[in-house]
């Protein structure tokens, strides 16, 4: 999963060993966790209504 994000990273411009760490590294993934679970929880909606 994490070499995921490192992509993610790479291509938003942060380098493994700028974040490595730092909150926000924490942050980002956090925020990422919720974007997440929130689009599931859409589809799910859509999908089920």
């Amino acid at each position: 999963m994490t070499h995921i994000f490192d992509k993610f990273f790479a291509k938003i411009g942060l380098e493994e060993d700028e974040i490595q760490g730092s909150p926000l590294r924490g942050i980002l993934y956090v925020g990422i966790a919720v974007m997440t679970a929130l689009m599931f929880i859409f589809t799910a909606l859509t999908i089920f209504t």
